[in-house]
């Protein structure tokens, strides 16, 4: 899939996931089934349990079979496969200061749209825009799985057809890779960007707790220096402190042009 990528990409998370960013030169992706809300992900869920109910040709058909099993061992299994950093067009959105701002100080980091997912592309991931939909959400799934089938068609048309645990894995490639694309038209103002790693090796896998659950996540490398325009420090107690906080922080590090700006939106806690 060739995703246009926007000039800017903005990050949002907390001063400490600033540092640690900026510290060790990589970005997290967090398991799929821990997203922010994990409704996030069921609304593609649900909508991928009622694309594949539909008739389909019978080229499409095995296909459509064994993404159904997949989909039956998620449900009770979990999205195992899917690792995901998140990031949006928008750089000062209310919706996302109220999911930093409850307990910790946020901060969003504006990259260089394409020169920062070059290098998320370069640590194994791949770049997917967020679908906002509610009613049309099943028939956008469908589409986007018809065009993953004809494309897995032609592989085996120059192949040779794929055994049984091939055509399994691939199915379990498939949804990996379009559940995290679908979510609710409600949060469409934040025009999300997805970057996605759809396996990942079980020793790669680190963990980290965040209230009441143990997180999995893997590290993405993106340095030697992050392409890092400037960064939005969230409504806080102190933003003019926090901003000139960072300021220093920034400069200590090598990002000497990388400007430091306080959030406009009003809000409250």
């Amino acid at each position: 899939m060739n995703t246009e990528i926007p000039e800017e990409l903005t990050h949002y998370t907390t001063l400490g996931g600033l540092m640690g960013i900026l510290e060790n030169n990589t970005v997290w992706a967090s398991n799929a089934l821990f997203l922010n809300d994990k409704s996030e992900l069921l609304h593609g869920f649900e909508a991928a349990k009622l694309a594949v109910k539909v008739s389909t040709a019978d080229a499409e058909r095995k296909w459509i079979k064994a993404v159904i099993e997949e989909l039956s061992i998620i449900e009770d299994d979990g999205l195992a496969d899917a690792f995901i950093t998140c990031f949006c067009e928008r750089h000062d959105v209310l919706s996302l200061w109220r999911g930093y701002g409850a307990t910790e100080q946020g901060v969003a980091i504006t990259f260089d749209g394409p020169k920062i997912a070059r290098q998320l592309r370069k640590a194994g991931s791949y770049p997917s825009k967020v679908i906002y939909a509610e009613v049309t959400t099943v028939q956008k799934f469908r589409t986007e799985l018809k065009k993953e089938i004809a494309e897995l068609r032609e592989w085996e048309d120059d192949v040779g057809e794929l055994a049984p645990d091939e055509i399994k894995e691939d199915a379990r490639k498939i949804i990996a890779k379009l559940l995290p694309r679908f979510k609710h038209n409600g949060f469409r103002d934040e025009r999300e960007f997805r970057f996605v790693v759809h396996s990942a090796d079980d020793a790669s896998v680190k963990f980290r707790t965040k209230g009441s659950v143990i997180i999995p996540y893997i590290t993405l490398p993106v340095g030697p220096k992050l392409p890092i325009k400037f960064i939005t420090v969230g409504p806080g107690s102190d933003v003019e402190l926090t901003r000139k906080s960072v300021e220093r922080y920034l400069r200590a590090k090598g990002y000497k042009n990388a400007e430091v700006r306080s959030s406009k939106v009003p809000y409250r806690a």
